[in-house]
């Protein structure tokens, strides 16, 4: 039984030593295991795959094999007579972010393989834009048409595009016109608001402009290529429709039409004291209104003075077009009516009161004498020789000493009753006599005698009988 024991404990004993033997032989077969995966890893390179996209040429490119912290190995540019190749991506297609860098280093660790744990390689896709034809040219009889409102129909814009452009194999150009239906004018380069008018798609391009409206309306070609085979949803992929160029911005502009006016005529009125003139319309003329159009005229009339008067001129200023259609319409910057004529008849007034001045003596002078007369309306002054005038009765000269009797009559801007019995006089005038003498000796010859006296004064000599009638002298003894 001792005996038995003893063994017992012993086959105990290497049961438990031989656990560390068995750990160390795994861990020996993992080691090598690892080893001839991390030498299997080194050999073994990624394959890179390189596809045409559906373009260039018929033969397929080798594919590159990396290792591992090498780089891709940029091939040759492939070449299509129709295609311009435009680079390696690493989607089919070719969004800008994927395009590929050639410089870029490759391990498991590289973005290109983010998410994949056993990475063997990847593929690149070719990128391919149509190649532009011979750039088009925009031409025609005209790219800015310009018509007044209302002008005959027919007018048109006629926009010919060049069409000497060479063909293209599997390709179609197409011509592509636009019209602007958007607010306010279009902005260069911005497609907002331009409608396509897809039921004009020639190279030569005509628009018949209605001129019963105003305002400018805008007009653009663009020429496309396009691959033939493709629907009309196709052509928004960039690869499959192509802009070969893009004409300016058209305008056909319908203007507003020009007015030239005439027949404006003046109404007569009393004197007012004022130059303000009242226009009348009635036999106006529009010359370049439209039949059935509502447009009318306005203006501000000024006489060339206050003063009453036959056909005298007025002016006519600021003419202004009014009426519904007034926004269609323009005044022409010459030929317009700029003035008239009419009377200013003189005025009826009342009340009028005359009065001669001062004590209504006058010194003779050898002229006609006139009294000064203050002649008033209400508190107004009248004025002598445009007012009135002053005549004197049964046509007396007025010149030699004596008694007249003035009248005051109304000429000019008033008409009032005559006023009369204005009386005054003429009296012999006071002078200083330079000298006196006797024209001769007298000879007693027993009668009465009357010495002749000359009298000088100023420049004047007269004898003293005439003198004596129409002067007073002041007489010294000699």
């Amino acid at each position: 039984m001792k005996i038995k024991t003893e063994k017992t404990e012993t086959k105990r004993i290497r049961k438990r030593d031989s656990l560390p033997i068995i750990f160390a032989i795994a861990l020996l077969v993992c080691l090598a295991v690892g080893g001839w995966r991390a030498k299997a890893n080194a050999d073994a390179p990624y394959t890179i795959v390189f596809d045409l996209n559906s373009h260039g040429p018929t033969t397929p490119i080798d594919n590159d094999t990396v290792a591992e912290n090498g780089t891709v190995t940029q091939p040759e540019a492939p070449v299509d007579d129709d295609w311009e190749f435009g680079g390696w991506y690493l989607d089919s297609e070719c969004t800008p972010e994927k395009v590929w860098d050639f410089t870029t280093t490759l391990n498991n660790d590289s973005s290109v393989f983010e998410g994949d744990p056993d990475p063997t390689g990847f593929t690149l896709y070719a990128k391919w834009t149509p190649k532009a034809p011979v750039a088009a040219s925009i031409t025609g009889q005209s790219s800015q048409l310009s018509i007044q409102y209302g002008d005959e129909s027919g007018q048109s814009l006629s926009v010919t595009v060049n069409t000497d452009i060479p063909e293209i194999a599997g390709h179609t150009i197409e011509y592509k016109w636009y019209k602007f239906t958007g607010e306010g004018t279009p902005v260069n380069g911005s497609m907002e608001g331009w409608t396509a008018l897809n039921d004009d798609p020639d190279d030569v391009f005509e628009v018949t402009v209605p001129t019963s409206e105003l305002g400018t309306t805008y007009y653009f070609c663009t020429v496309y290529s396009h691959r033939t085979a493709l629907s009309a949803s196709d052509y928004e992929n960039e690869m499959n429709y192509y802009a070969m160029t893009t004409s300016g911005i058209m305008t056909v502009e319908i203007t507003k039409r020009e007015i030239v006016v005439s027949g404006i005529a003046a109404e007569e009125k009393e004197y007012d004291d004022t130059r303000t003139a009242t226009l009348d319309y009635s036999l106006v003329e529009l010359e370049g209104l439209i039949p059935g159009d509502d447009l009318s005229v306005e203006a501000v009339g000024t006489f060339e003075d206050a003063d009453a008067g036959e056909d005298k001129v007025v002016y006519i200023s600021g003419l202004t077009l009014t009426g519904n259609d007034v926004d269609k319409y323009v005044l022409a910057s010459s030929g317009q009516q700029t003035e008239t004529t009419a009377n200013i008849n003189s005025v009826q007034i009342y009340d009028v009161t005359a009065e001669i001045s001062g004590n209504g003596e006058y010194p003779y002078t050898g002229e006609p004498i006139f009294p000064s007369i203050v002649v008033k309306y209400n508190d107004r002054i009248l004025v002598n020789d445009k007012d009135y005038k002053i005549e004197t009765s049964d046509g007396q000269n007025c010149i030699d000493v004596g008694d007249y009797s003035a009248i005051v009559k109304s000429i000019g801007n008033y008409k009032f009753d005559d006023i009369s019995d204005l009386n005054y006089k003429i009296v012999k005038a006071t002078l200083a006599i330079n000298h006196i003498k006797l024209d001769k000796k007298l000879i007693y010859n027993g009668e009465y005698q009357k010495p002749t006296i000359v009298i000088t004064y100023g420049e004047n000599i007269t004898s003293h009988e005439t003198f004596g009638n129409i002067y007073s002298l002041y007489r010294k003894r000699c």
